[in-house]
């Protein structure tokens, strides 16, 4: 009777309990990576934001007239059908959520509407995460 080649049994789950133990690594690996991402994305949106309420200020203030961006208090996306002088000067809708004071002063971005355990925020003076209660300058 002819051999037949092929694997055994304990040969296939040493292979697939190897595959296993990479592909943790790798998971492991991009948490890291897609939060670096999004906190690059967050910032980026919120430099084109911030420039954009510049522009205005400065357009208004040429003008002669007095600016008027009122101030949110509440986290939201900036979307096209909002009157925000501002806005004009934006191409697409953000894709976080903005606060600011009048005339768009002290401009902060949230990763989210609400604010929970683990929710991040960007201002002017770096980055935040919210821990315990607080916002922790990270």
């Amino acid at each position: 009777m002819a051999e037949q080649g092929g694997f055994t049994l304990m040969e296939l789950l040493m292979v697939l309990g190897i595959l296993g133990i990479l592909a943790g690594i790798v998971a492991v690996g991009m948490g890291g990576i897609v939060e670096m991402a999004t906190r690059r994305a967050m910032r980026s949106e919120w430099e084109i934001v911030n420039k954009a309420v510049d522009a205005y200020n400065i357009q208004v203030t040429n003008a002669e007239e007095v600016p008027t961006i009122a101030p949110c208090t509440t986290p939201s996306v900036i979307t096209g059908s909002q009157s925000l002088g501002f806005r004009e000067y934006l191409r697409h809708d953000t894709t976080y959520y903005y606060m600011w004071e009048a005339e768009g002063e002290n401009l902060v971005v949230q990763d989210t509407g609400s604010i929970v355990e683990g929710s991040l925020r960007y201002s002017d003076t770096g980055f935040y995460e919210y821990k315990s209660g607080q916002w922790l300058r990270q």
